[in-house]
């Protein structure tokens, strides 16, 4: 995101960053300098998580009955709820198709939430 701050007089990109285990923020200087630099850790309860986002991204690619081959793109992330991760979202959509797949993986049992199909 590119945001200007009044007290720096300087247009700066804010970066975020989120991991399993905590965000990274960053201010960047339009000349590529680092004005600020932060990182929050989660204090997760979660004990256990089931695979990996590949392994999320097999999964529903294997549901739907399609191959990373097939698709035009996929784009994977983990959602988050109240700091905790929660679900692996992956979407895709297979070549030859005006479709698009999100599915929606708990993130401890690998157990599918939530399919949606978006015709377009």
């Amino acid at each position: 995101i590119l945001a200007y701050d009044v007290g720096f007089e300087d247009w700066l990109y804010e970066v975020e960053i989120e991991t399993m285990s905590g965000k990274y923020e960053y201010e960047i200087n339009m000349d590529g300098s680092i004005a600020s630099a932060g990182y929050e850790e989660y204090r997760s309860a979660l004990t256990s998580v089931w695979g990996t986002i590949a392994d999320a991204e097999a999964l529903a690619l294997n549901d739907a009955g399609y191959s990373s081959d097939s698709v035009k793109y996929i784009n994977s992330y983990i959602e988050y709820s109240d700091g905790e991760p929660t679900y692996y979202v992956v979407e895709f959509e297979p070549r030859g198709t005006d479709t698009e797949y999100t599915y929606k993986i708990n993130i401890t049992t690998g157990s599918v939430v939530n399919v949606y199909v978006d015709q377009h």
